[in-house]
């Protein structure tokens, strides 16, 4: 006998009976029948019973109370510290992409797990040589929606250097290593 496949002895309870059941509120209403009415009030006071009705907590402020941040600001805040960010990144290991990067250019030390955090922002590399040479390796699948050239502003704003590598350009290592080298002679 096949896997999966089920011999009833029996024949099945509803054999033959399709299309004659019938549902134990066909006909009432909540005016002639208190299980309804119950039943109406419990969906009518819970989310889940509001479909495509208006949201349970309408008239509810999105604001948040004075003095309070919205938990994105907080965590930005957090993330300015130095001590925080280096907590949560520090078992963090090196990516594939990051790895090709620096079997390429050993002038470039990691410091992707914390070791340098400017302004809440973690960059992947330093320069050995020059400290305020960055590069950040660029994952296009899982930074699509940002732009590389915004945090490469914002680096600049506080007087670092930042080059980006996308990782689709580590499949031809002669010409990433000439980009590098391009750009530390000419950032100096």
């Amino acid at each position: 006998m096949p896997k999966g496949v089920y011999l009833r002895k029996y024949p099945a309870w509803n054999k033959g009976k399709r299309g004659m059941q019938q549902a134990w509120n066909k006909g009432l209403t909540k005016e002639t029948d208190d299980r309804v009415a119950k039943k109406a009030k419990l969906q009518l006071g819970h989310p889940s019973g509001m479909k495509g009705k208006e949201p349970w907590n309408k008239g509810s402020s999105k604001e948040t109370e004075p003095g309070m941040m919205k938990t994105s600001n907080k965590q930005k805040e957090l993330w300015k510290n130095p001590m925080y960010a280096k907590k949560c990144l520090h078992r963090r290991i090196l990516s594939a992409p990051e790895q090709a990067f620096i079997d390429m250019c050993k002038e470039f030390c990691f410091v992707g797990n914390g070791e340098l955090v400017i302004d809440g922002k973690n960059p992947d590399f330093v320069c050995i040589k020059d400290d305020h040479k960055l590069v950040e390796v660029w994952g296009e699948y899982f930074k699509r929606s940002r732009n590389p050239q915004d945090l490469i502003d914002f680096y600049n704003v506080r007087g670092y250097s930042c080059l980006v590598i996308y990782a689709s350009e580590l499949k031809h290592p002669e010409q990433v290593v000439l980009k590098v080298h391009e750009f530390e002679a000419s950032h100096g």
